[in-house]
């Protein structure tokens, strides 16, 4: 029996998918949620540089995510999005990862693009092996939190995984994240310090139907 909330009936307020022309203003959503992440802060230890370029870096995971279509935002694109991989395209392709970086490279410096690819690879290392959607990444508007938002913008591919069968995916480095997807049905795969041991507290979460795999 499932032990976490389904998604078979959902308020009338739900995601709709994010339209190219609302990239931008999702990124400033995003980068504002993410500016005190504890991996950005790893990566970028200046507080004025995450000023500078979090709309930037977050505009990065967009790009790279958009494509594959499953990018949803809920009501405006100024309250925040989720970005989703598809199950049978889980993995960017390097040549998108290059075209959304490199424009914006020179704002990121190299410290910062060289440990980002370190983890990025460690954490693709991690993925299940069976077909899963991957949650790339969630930010609420930091004015906007605890209204049940994050819920809302993830419950959309929820409820066709749970349709499917297919378990979904998703790193975090915050402990409090850790308590928010596990009230959506994840549990912790895997706990540990990320970049080799050297960077931030990590977790793997999964989720499939109430069956959790370890």
């Amino acid at each position: 029996m499932a032990t976490h909330p389904t998604y078979a009936q959902e308020p009338a307020r739900t995601p709709r998918k994010l339209a190219a022309s609302e990239i931008d203003v999702a990124s400033h959503a995003l980068g504002r949620a993410f500016y005190d992440d504890p991996l950005m802060m790893y990566l970028m230890p200046s507080d004025a540089r995450r000023t500078r370029v979090m709309t930037y870096v977050m505009r990065c995971a967009v790009r790279m995510a958009y494509p594959e279509g499953e990018s949803y935002i809920l009501d405006t694109p100024d309250n925040g999005a989720a970005l989703f991989l598809p199950p049978e395209r889980r993995k960017v392709p390097a040549a998108r990862i290059f075209g959304a970086i490199l424009p914006d490279s020179w704002r990121f410096g190299f410290g910062p693009i060289a440990r980002y690819v370190a983890v990025t690879k460690e954490f693709e290392a991690k993925h299940p092996p069976e077909q899963h959607w991957y949650l790339a990444a969630l930010g609420v508007e930091p004015d906007r939190q605890g209204q049940g938002l994050g819920g809302r913008l993830i419950s959309t591919v929820l409820r066709h995984a749970e349709a499917e069968g297919t378990t979904v995916y998703l790193e975090t480095n915050k402990p409090r994240n850790v308590v928010f997807y596990q009230k959506h049905g994840f549990r912790v795969r895997e706990h540990f310090n990320c970049h080799g041991g050297r960077g931030p507290e990590s977790w793997t979460m999964i989720r499939q139907n109430g069956q959790f795999h370890t």
